[in-house]
Order: C-alpha cells, then sequence, then structure tokens
C-alpha cells in the first residue's frame, strides 16, 4: 500500500489541504472505527455465508485516496474468505461492497488505484463503477427534470442502483472535509453557500459546519438500521449554528457510540474532532463513550431535554464533569441583562486604546485574559489588543467615534464582566463603572440583584459544571467553556437565597484580598454556592472546579 506522503506527492496536497479542508485519517484510527461500526455488522452476518456478506454497502461520502474504504474492502475479504467464498474471487466481491465519492478527481483515482492493488483486481473497470467524482453535498438524489441536465451526471439514486444499494447503505463513514465558515481560508463563495441553502435548508444557514452536513446526508442514504459514522470537529457536539443538524439525527435515530480523540489526530488541521456512530431507527437512550486512538471504553453518557439540543454532555462525561442535583429557582435572566459586544466596538476601539498614564484618569480596558475568578488582573499582566501588547491599556474615549463613545457610554456603569474560552467561567465585579469589555468579554448588569451575588454565581463550581454539560465543545478548544450573552441568561438561580448572599460577601472579600487569604475566601464562596443550589457531598465538584481554576486562583501564593 503506497505510503501517505507517496498520496499526498501525487494529488498536490500537501500545500492545499487547508484550503480543501482535506486531512487525511490514521491508520489506527480508521481500524478502530471500523472495529466500532463495520465489525458489528459482519458479526450479524457471519453464520450466514458469503451472499449475506456480499450483500453489505458501506459508503464513504468523501473518500479522499481511499484510507476507509481499502481497510474496508481488507475486513470483507477476510470475512468472505472465512465464509468460504472461493479466495480468487473475494476481490471482485469485497470491491462490490463499496461506493466512493469525492470532488477531486484526483484522489478518487487514487483510491481506484488503491483499491485495485489491495484486491489483485486486474482492470480499473470494477472501482470505477464504485469510486465517483462528484460534490456529494450538492449531487441530487435524482435527475432533475430541465433541458439543460446533463444525461451523465451522477445522482444519489444512479449510484445506489448501479451499487445494489436502492434499500440505502448499511454503513456511511469516513472523514468529510473540515471548512469553517469562521476562517477566511475555507469560508464558502456566496453561489456555493447559497447552493447547500437550496440542499439542506436553515441546516446550512450562517455558520453552520459543512463537515456537519454530511452527517445529514449520510442520514438520508442510510438503510433501516443503518448506521453512520463521521469524523468531525468538536464543534459540532453544541455550536448554536448546528443545532438544526442534531435535532435532524435525534428524530430519525440515537447516538449509540461516540469517540472522542482526546488529542489532535490532524495536526496541521489544529482541530479536536470526534466521531458519532449514529444508528438509524435506535431508540437507545445510552450512548457508549470511547476515547484516544485505541478506542478505549470510557462508560456511559445520556442525553436529557434538560441539556436543550446540545451533545455537550456526551464530552463533559469523558472529561469527568460531575453530576450533581441542583436546587434551582428561576434562570439569570430573571433579574438580570446581558451584552456581548462583536467585530464593529472591536474594531471601533483601534486607535483609541493606549498605555495607562499617572496624568489621565481613562477607562480601563479589560481583556479576557484580564479577568480570573474575583481577580482583575489589569495592570499585572500584559495582554494584547489588535496585535499589539500592552502592561495597562486604557481607552482615550476623545479617540472615539460618536457612535462608540455612545457604546462606552452604555458600558462605563456598574456591571459583572464574565470571560470566556476558559475552563470554568470567570467573573469579576466593576463596581465604579470604570472598566470597557473587549471582545469577547460579556457584560452583565443588574437592577434587582446585587451585582456581588451575580458574579459569585457566575464563577461557582454548580454554574461552571452547567456550562459544561451545555456547552462544552463549543470553544476553541475543547476543553474550555465559550457561552454568548444568551447561554448566561439561561443560567439557573439557586434555590437558597441566604446561602446566595452568604456567598457573594466572601466573594467580595476575595475580591479585595490577596495571596493565601483570597484563595480560601474563593473557596468557602464557591463551598456556600453548592449549598446555594442544594448540592450533597459537593467535594467531588469542589475538587473538580478547582482543578480547573487559572494557576493565578488556584496558587495559594499568588498576589
Amino acid at each position: 500500500m503506497p505510503a501517505l506522503s507517496d498520496i499526498e506527492e501525487q494529488l498536490g496536497l500537501s500545500g492545499e489541504r487547508k484550503g480543501l479542508g482535506a486531512y487525511y485519517t490514521p491508520p489506527e484510527i480508521v481500524e478502530g472505527l471500523l472495529r466500532l461500526t463495520l465489525d458489528p455488522i459482519l458479526a450479524d452476518r457471519k453464520g450466514a455465508g458469503p451472499k449475506a456478506i456480499a450483500s453489505i454497502r458501506v459508503l464513504d461520502p468523501a473518500c479522499g485516496d481511499g484510507n476507509f474504504l481499502v481497510a474496508v474492502v481488507e475486513r470483507l475479504m477476510r470475512s468472505l474468505e472465512e465464509a468460504g467464498a472461493p479466495p480468487k474471487e473475494v476481490g471482485r466481491i469485497a470491491i462490490g461492497c463499496v461506493v466512493g465519492v469525492d470532488l477531486d478527481d484526483r484522489a478518487a483515482h487514487a483510491c481506484r488505484r488503491r483499491l485495485e492493488e489491495v484486491t489483485g483486481t486486474a482492470t480499473s473497470q470494477a472501482t470505477n463503477a464504485q469510486i465517483w467524482t462528484a460534490d456529494s453535498l450538492l449531487m441530487p438524489h435524482e435527475a432533475p427534470l430541465t433541458l439543460f441536465a446533463e444525461p451523465d451526471a451522477p445522482t444519489w439514486n444512479k449510484i445506489r442502483a448501479e451499487a445494489g444499494a436502492v434499500e440505502g447503505f448499511d454503513l456511511v463513514i469516513g472523514n468529510p472535509p473540515f471548512l469553517s465558515q469562521l476562517h477566511s481560508e475555507t469560508v464558502f463563495e456566496r453561489r456555493y453557500a447559497a447552493e447547500l441553502r437550496d440542499r439542506f435548508g436553515n441546516t446550512a444557514s450562517g455558520y453552520t459546519e459543512p463537515a456537519g452536513l454530511f452527517l445529514i446526508l449520510g442520514s438520508q442514504l442510510l438503510t433501516p438500521a443503518g448506521r453512520l459514522c463521521l469524523i468531525e470537529p468538536i464543534s459540532i457536539l453544541a455550536s448554536r449554528s448546528c443545532g438544526g443538524i442534531r435535532s435532524l439525527l435525534e428524530t430519525s435515530g440515537s447516538l449509540e457510540g461516540a469517540w472522542f480523540a482526546q488529542e489532535l489526530v490532524f495536526a496541521d488541521a489544529a482541530v479536536d474532532v470526534w466521531a458519532p456512530v449514529f444508528v438509524d431507527g435506535s431508540l437507545s437512550h445510552e450512548t457508549m463513550l470511547y476515547v484516544g486512538p485505541t478506542m478505549e471504553e470510557a462508560g456511559t453518557a445520556s442525553l436529557s431535554p434538560s441539556d436543550g439540543d446540545s451533545w455537550s454532555p456526551l464530552l463533559a462525561a469523558v472529561r469527568g464533569v460531575p453530576q450533581q442535583r441542583m436546587s434551582m429557582a428561576g434562570e439569570l435572566g430573571d433579574v438580570a441583562t446581558a451584552t456581548a459586544d462583536f467585530r464593529d466596538q472591536y474594531y471601533g476601539l483601534v486607535g483609541a486604546v493606549v498605555e495607562h498614564s499617572d496624568h489621565e484618569q481613562l477607562p480601563k480596558l479589560i481583556t479576557a485574559g484580564l479577568i480570573d475568578p474575583a481577580m482583575l488582573l489589569w495592570g499585572k499582566r500584559p495582554t494584547r489588543f489588535n496585535k499589539e501588547e500592552f502592561s495597562a491599556p486604557c481607552v482615550d474615549l476623545e479617540l472615539l467615534g460618536e457612535e462608540m463613545q455612545s457604546w462606552a457610554r452604555e458600558r462605563l456603569v456598574p456591571k459583572v464582566l464574565v470571560a470566556t474560552q476558559t475552563r470554568v467561567l470567570e467573573a469579576i465585579v466593576d463596581e465604579n463603572g470604570e472598566l470597557l469589555p473587549s471582545v469577547p468579554v460579556l457584560t452583565v448588569e443588574s437592577s434587582t440583584v446585587d451585582l456581588w451575588k451575580i458574579a459569585a454565581l457566575l464563577s461557582s463550581p454548580p454554574i461552571s459544571a452547567v456550562a459544561a454539560r451545555r456547552h462544552l465543545g463549543s470553544a476553541l478548544s475543547s476543553d474550555a467553556l465559550k457561552l454568548s450573552a444568551r447561554d448566561v441568561l439561561a443560567l439557573p438561580l439557586p434555590a437558597d437565597d441566604r446561602r446566595w448572599t452568604s456567598a457573594a460577601s466572601l466573594f467580595k472579600q476575595a475580591s479585595h484580598a490577596r495571596g493565601n487569604e483570597r484563595h480560601n475566601l474563593l473557596r468557602e464562596s464557591a463551598s456556600e454556592m453548592c449549598a446555594a443550589y442544594g448540592v450533597e457531598g459537593p467535594s467531588a465538584l469542589l475538587e473538580w472546579w478547582e482543578q480547573r481554576l487559572p494557576i493565578s486562583t488556584r496558587s495559594k501564593e499568588n498576589t
């Protein structure tokens, strides 16, 4: 079998990977996912003879050079021989069981060649009928009834008919391209994005990860009880833009398994990945969890209505987030408002951010890196804004445009500031209204509840656990939390107001303390918040929370 570097050289892809979103799957990952998906199918047909195995149909809708399909064919050949098929025929039969589609004709050609080599097929006639060059996402199920339709253009119905998969595929598996719509290198042209919306409706709108659309396509091509397993970016778990994808899958089957890489499988892509094992028509309420390159079993998890449409509880279980019963009384949105600033505000500050001077009283600019729980690090830790480093950034309001001056006046009020992209929620209180948030810091205000209570709540162990179960996987790192303003307002309030008030007092004291005293006060506040939520036996939750605190907060010697 050709080495991966040889295939890349032949395809000329080594410098094009990012633009294509094509990252070829390591053999150990391929083998592991096939153990979870294809092996159960083979086991079910083991005693039924070669014909039962020969009737299996497997699709890779983004097959690339064929890593998955080659491994599938090798497995099928072994099973056919064990079932008594003539050794000289197993290669031909196995090729007839697989179908691959790829947009890149060079990759499709390499896939055909590899299949021919592994099966010993003398000509390419068999593989030409199984490996197609097309755009899987835009290929119609039926030929359009127009005068301009190409008569030989592939359709899914044509491919299924020629592959003997009229009722669908028993397994759809692969590694679709990662083409984030938040990055300029991979964002779609408007015309292509419009075509995807025509094909998939609202599920293809906004910043939907295109790799997730392959999940919808795959589910549409399955046989009843067929299996679907595609490697996906971790954002599919919780991203709001992918909510429609999750909902569609949940209405047609269930996740019987989920694999989490737990490390960077595709170093060039720098993307955390996972793979669902979806079974069409299944009513399973438990999901088996697997981790790492060896697909080690990691217990089970379940999705519940309280989690909303998020699949984050699966990742939360793998990451050891404690599950606790909590006594709640409404949501934060009942007593507060939250605001997120965006690109306009970020770039509106450019040119007005200056270093602090003792001769001027200017508002302080607060980035997410300057916020730890109950600890403002402005002036203690350098930070970057617009690619420039500052020791103590301030905003000269006179250098702002009229709209930004109005924005600044709205923000220069007493408030709570919340950092995002963090391992636990981190909040500080701006008592005097002298801080300006920098994107992506969130602003929380309230006219009815003391701001110290809100900050103590947001920085508490129970709320970080709730946020992890709802949103883990939505941040740049799969171990971090990223909440929108709407997500923050949906967080629950504690049932015990007396203990909540006590926790707020301790949080305020911690915010004005130093070193060992501050550390102890913050932990006491956290313990009181556990009590306010009625958490029984909170030691495990407190320990989990403490381990995820920033180093500057965990250290008893911090200043």
